[in-house]
Parts: structure tokens; C-alpha cells; sequence
């Protein structure tokens, strides 16, 4: 079961920006990117294990106690399609998500991809687009996730982070293709609200304008409002079919009090990391998200170190997660900087 949704994004309109040329990584602008992958060498067809490689370097593996590189790609769920992309043909990658299934085994696609080094603010960004006919109009679908940063351990399907093991920070599609975000972090677990609602998953903090988070601040200028004119009220936002969407997600690290930042004797006494960590999301280029309190870590160790490419239906039954026949999402155009 997830938690209660975050409802965190604006009404859109789409913008030429979002239509990237096939050299798209090759115009990347300063600063220079530390990654960026268009899948444009990829010839089209089945996405192998040996491109995965490839195209995402120092893969992990997504967990210390299973030796496994990805799910999804071994299991023939990734392609690379030709699209009509604005003026321009595009390669994207295709991820199936099989009929009647769900959870990251057996939908959709996750790997993790560690950076060379570690890094105290980073910014992720990638392009999306549901295809046609993709599910969002029956009640009780609870949706599934999509790419984000992580740092440490995979903190992620009902672990906890304790500000020493680590963190992911995602987005998610939620009952009727509603946007969220989704967050693992030390403080959920002190939220009482999250905790009532499903104790063992991530917050999906409701950042626009619903305050029920005592660790986030939040800006009430009106113009942050979820404004759709399709939407079911004002604070609501929903993907529609077949659009491309960009979405870029900036991660702050929090500071560490003065103490932790020295070598720590096992069960010495850890105090809290300060709580000024930074989230914030745009969509395409419009800030829709904008948190300044949060606490990410306890210890300086803990950092943004990978990408946790992450997309499948979550839920635990087949009537809250599984779609009734084959859906299929397509992804763009990842970018990743230092700010």
C-alpha cells in the first residue's frame, strides 16, 4: 500500500524546449554535464544487457544481499523506439510493463549507476511520456515510480532511512496519473500523518500547497498552485497521454553538525544532520516544488553518489496495482549537473 499523495505540480503549457534534437547531448551548454545519455548511437530494437552497460557506467548492483545488476532489461522489457519528437526523429527508451503484474521483479525497469565521486548538490533531469491508452481513469490504481537521485544504500519498498544508511529521492505517477513526489528520508518515520496513513513506505509529500509535514516550509504565493484545466480541483495535477514532459529535480545536501564531522567511535552518540537540505522539482522548466528544511543524513558520508533509475507499478495486490493489459512508458534525454 503507498501513503497518501504529494500533489505538487503546475498547469503546463507545452514549450519548444522540450523538443530536443537528435544531438542532443552533444549541445549540452556550460556547465558541461557529468552524464548525459540520448540513446541516439543505439540502433533500434531490444535494449541488451551489454548496452545497459554501456550507456549507464559503474552500474550497481540494486542490492548488497542479492548479486544482480538490473531488473527489466535482462527480462526483455526495454527497447529502443523511433519517435516523431516535435521536428525531429528521436531514440527513446521504450519500458514495458507487463499485464496483470507489478512491483520492480516483474514491471517496468531499475538499475543504479554510481557517480565517480560523491557530490553535495546535483541536479537530475530526463524527459517522459505515457503512452496512448495508458491507464489513469479506474479508482484504486495506486501508479508507480519514476528515475530520481539516491544516496548510500537503496533505501527504497519499505526500508528506513536513519540518516546513516542513506536516501532516495524519486517521482511518482499516483491514482489517476496524479504527479508526486516521493521521498525516503530520516524524518519520515517522525510524520505522524505519513505514519498513520502506511508506516513503511516513502512520504509523498503533498509540497504545494497541503502543509501537513512539520519539517517543510512552504512559499503560499498563489502562483504555486497545481492549476490544470483538466484537473479535479485546483491543487491537483494529472500526466495526460502521449506528451512529452521534462522533469528536473535538484538535490541539496543538509549540513552536519560540528561533532559528526569527526570519525565517530561505534556507539558514540550521532546527533540529527541540521535540517536545511534542499528538494526542488521543475516541470517542464516551471518550479513546482521548493522545500529548504530537509534532513537528508546525519554523517558526512552520506551523499548524492547515483542515479536510481527506478519505474514499475508499485502496490501490494493485483487489483490496487496490476493493469489489465500491456502499458509502456517512454524516457529521454538524462542529464545530470552540479546545479
Amino acid at each position: 500500500m503507498f501513503p497518501r499523495f504529494l500533489l505538487f505540480f503546475l498547469s503546463l503549457s507545452a514549450t519548444h524546449s522540450l523538443f530536443a534534437s537528435p544531438d542532443f547531448c552533444r549541445e549540452q551548454e556550460s556547465p558541461k554535464p557529468i552524464f548525459c545519455q540520448d540513446f541516439e548511437q543505439r540502433e533500434t530494437g531490444l535494449y541488451t544487457s551489454e548496452d545497459l552497460i554501456e550507456d549507464w557506467p559503474n552500474l550497481q548492483s540494486l542490492s548488497t544481499k542479492v548479486n544482480f545488476l538490473n531488473f527489466g532489461v535482462s527480462q526483455h522489457r526495454v527497447n529502443v523506439v523511433d519517435r516523431k519528437v516535435g521536428e525531429h526523429d528521436s531514440h527513446m527508451l521504450k519500458i514495458k510493463y507487463p499485464e496483470n503484474l507489478f512491483g520492480s521483479a516483474l514491471s517496468g525497469a531499475t538499475w543504479v549507476m554510481k557517480f565517480p565521486k560523491k557530490y553535495e548538490q546535483l541536479s537530475l533531469e530526463y524527459k517522459v511520456m505515457f503512452k496512448e491508452g495508458f491507464l489513469y481513469d479506474r479508482e484504486g490504481l495506486f501508479g508507480g515510480k519514476l528515475p530520481g537521485l539516491m544516496g548510500g544504500e537503496t533505501i527504497s519498498g519499505g526500508a528506513k532511512a536513519n540518516g546513516k544508511n542513506g536516501w532516495t529521492s524519486r517521482i511518482m505517477w499516483g491514482q489517476l496519473g496524479r504527479g508526486l513526489g516521493y521521498l525516503y528520508y530520516p524524518d519520515m518515520r517522525n510524520d505522524k500523518y505519513n505514519q498513520d496513513a502506511c508506516p513503511r513506505y516513502g512520504l509523498d509529500h503533498e509540497l504545494c500547497v497541503i502543509k501537513r509535514n512539520k519539517y517543510f516550509t512552504f512559499d503560499d504565493d498563489s502562483s504555486k498552485k497545481c492549476l490544470s484545466e483538466w484537473a479535479a480541483d485546483e491543487y491537483e495535477f494529472r500526466f495526460k497521454t502521449e506528451r512529452i514532459y521534462k522533469i528536473k529535480q535538484f538535490i541539496k545536501m543538509n549540513t552536519i553538525p560540528e561533532k559528526n564531522t569527526d570519525s565517530v567511535a561505534i556507539g558514540d552518540y550521532i546527533a540529527e544532520g541540521n535540517r536545511d537540505g534542499q528538494l526542488k522539482i521543475w516541470l517542464d522548466d516551471k518550479l513546482v516544488v521548493d522545500c529548504t528544511n530537509i534532513r537528508f543524513r546525519d554523517v558526512p558520508e552520506l551523499a548524492i553518489d547515483s542515479i536510481l533509475f527506478s519505474t514499475f507499478f508499485g502496490g501490494n495486490t493485483p487489483e490496487s496495482s496490476a493493469h489489465p493489459h500491456d502499458e509502456y512508458i517512454y524516457f529521454d534525454d538524462f542529464v545530470v549537473r552540479e546545479n
